[in-house]
């Protein structure tokens, strides 16, 4: 992947858009079905061309493009801290995976074997239930686990409760994308104004395309 900060905006938006859609569901709030669609088909996609093919395009992370701005814009907001917290949570648990390659190997067969059996429709019931499961059997595994807050009841069911993993484990994807194509943690605190350029250019092309 190339090192751009155009690149690494992409992959911080996708891990944003993950969470914040995390946040979402574990309080029964209606969930943008085509960013969760965008998300949960990206980690099926395991050898891009580029980064943009992982999000089907820009377009398919608008919302995270939107909410990673607001962060850098803002980023003592209260508003938007619980998605931020999970954030970070995936970007620390994305160093202990890339120290493991035997749990790179089991995400690897397992996403393999959900798109043999069929079920590569991440949004269909039968596929996200796949995917909540390898979140569990990999990174499930991993300290320290995310502990999603929300309201008890919704997390309690079943349908809730793979969701907000499928997701995870997108975000997963993201945070690996966003060190594949060069981030650190310093680069959050020296790349600021590149990153918030690279978010600018990604969302005025996106609408400019949505008018023609």
């Amino acid at each position: 992947m190339n090192s751009t900060s155009g690149n690494r905006a992409l992959a911080l938006a996708g891990l944003l858009q993950a969470t914040h859609l995390v946040n979402e569901a574990a309080y029964g709030r209606a969930v943008d079905e085509a960013a969760r669609d965008a998300l949960l088909t990206g980690i099926f996609n395991t050898d891009p061309q580029g980064v943009g093919e992982i999000y089907g395009g820009a377009g398919g992370v608008i919302p995270g493009l939107r909410l990673l701005r607001k962060r850098l814009l803002h980023p003592a907001r209260a508003d938007g801290l619980e998605p931020t917290r999970y954030a970070v949570n995936l970007l620390y648990l994305e160093r202990h995976l890339a120290r493991s390659p035997e749990l790179q190997c089991a995400l690897r067969r397992g996403i393999e074997r959900i798109a043999d059996t069929g079920a590569r429709a991440p949004f269909a019931p039968t596929g996200i239930a796949d995917l909540a499961q390898l979140y569990r059997s990999t990174i499930g595994t991993l300290s320290p686990r995310v502990l999603v807050k929300g309201d008890p009841q919704i997390l309690a069911q079943p349908d809730t409760a793979a969701l907000v993993r499928a997701l995870l484990l997108a975000g997963i994807r993201s945070a690996v994308l966003w060190r594949q194509c060069g981030g650190r943690r310093l680069r959050l605190l020296f790349e600021r104004r590149a990153l918030l350029a690279a978010v600018d250019a990604h969302l005025s092309g996106t609408l400019l395309k949505g008018v023609f």
